[in-house]
């Protein structure tokens, strides 16, 4: 409501670090939620220095994990997404995926645990002078992915090459 996100704000402004939760679908999303809730921009860009955006997905059982031969189709969508990393984001030097088979560790589900997916966006000047008029979540996400921002989706098919989930898990938890 305007009278929490208002207090979180003036807070922020007085030196204090301030944490919270929203509901959106992705970080950049965020800041027009902050807008909608009638915080103006000028406000927003003084006080939000970055908004970290979250998911859980099911990890792995580590007991029956095995490599998965999954459709080229579905492994060229992986590759797509991963196009435009940032530069200084190690990319895989092979690419495969992983799944649990069951076992009595994992009561036959191929998965024990959860592990967090994640994106980090940090407002620039250039992000900052978009909010000032108004820009949309879309248009906030795509100049933060040009700036190098890791988007969940990516984070989460990087945890998938790495064996700590499955890529199913990740189109799941990132499906608009």
């Amino acid at each position: 409501d305007y009278e929490t996100a208002d207090m979180a704000v003036h807070a922020a402004l007085t030196g204090h670090i301030v944490l919270s939760t929203l509901h959106t679908n992705d970080a950049a999303g965020a800041i027009p939620r902050l807008i909608d809730m009638k915080i103006e921009p000028f406000l927003v860009n003084s006080s939000v220095n970055c908004v970290v955006a979250q998911r859980l997905c099911r990890r792995i059982c580590e007991n029956c994990k095995e490599v998965l031969q999954i459709e080229s189709g579905e492994k060229a969508a992986a590759e797509e997404a991963l196009k435009n990393l940032p530069a200084d984001v190690e990319k895989p030097s092979k690419i495969e995926f992983f799944h649990g088979k069951g076992c009595d560790n994992c009561n036959g589900t191929g998965y024990k645990g959860r592990i967090g997916i994640f994106e980090i966006f940090q407002l620039s000047d250039d992000l900052k002078a978009m909010v000032a008029k108004r820009a949309s979540g879309t248009e906030l996400a795509a100049q933060a992915v040009k700036n190098g921002m890791v988007t969940m989706k990516q984070d989460g098919i990087l945890k998938a090459i790495d064996g700590l989930t499955t890529l199913e898990e990740v189109w799941r938890v990132t499906k608009d």
